[in-house]
């Protein structure tokens, strides 16, 4: 019989022996769990996911089948217009779908190379200023900035 530090009341059942946690049990019941294991929640999150993939790609799928059935109605009109006779014929700029589009295509391509010119210039003033500042805070104590060593020259 053990000593206490206080009396057990009279009636006292020990409970039953409980395994102590060690550092190997822990690891062995994580090694339990395998890596590619998902939760009741990350599964349904999972299933969700691929649901909307599948979706989108049934879309895409879609809008390409109508991209080549419209490519195919215009090689068709192409062709037709070289078969008709040279007076009849449509020229280029007639055939020319949407002539919008290739504006608004322009325009925009303008207006990314004037963000990329502006970016480009915050960047050079940008490392002005810091190659100024750090120019400034080193070569304020120096006497000269530089001097040749003709022993170093051929």
């Amino acid at each position: 019989a053990e000593k206490t530090l206080f009396a057990l009341p009279t009636g006292f059942v020990e409970p039953p022996h409980l395994p102590v946690l060690t550092h190997a049990v822990i690891e062995a019941e994580e090694k339990d769990v395998q890596a590619g294991a998902y939760s009741i929640q990350d599964n349904r999150l999972k299933l969700e996911e691929d649901h909307r993939k599948v979706a989108a790609e049934e879309l895409k799928s879609r809008v390409r089948a109508s991209i080549v059935a419209l490519r195919g109605d215009y090689e068709n009109i192409l062709r037709e217009n070289d078969i008709i006779p040279e007076v009849a014929r449509l020229t280029a700029d007639e055939l020319l779908v949407d002539g919008d589009y290739l504006e608004i295509l322009a325009e925009e391509g303008q207006r990314m190379i004037q963000e990329v010119h502006k970016e480009c210039e915050h960047d050079a003033e940008k490392a002005e200023m810091l190659l100024t500042k750090l120019s400034k805070r080193m070569q304020d104590g120096l006497l000269l900035e530089e001097t040749a060593l003709s022993a170093f020259y051929p």
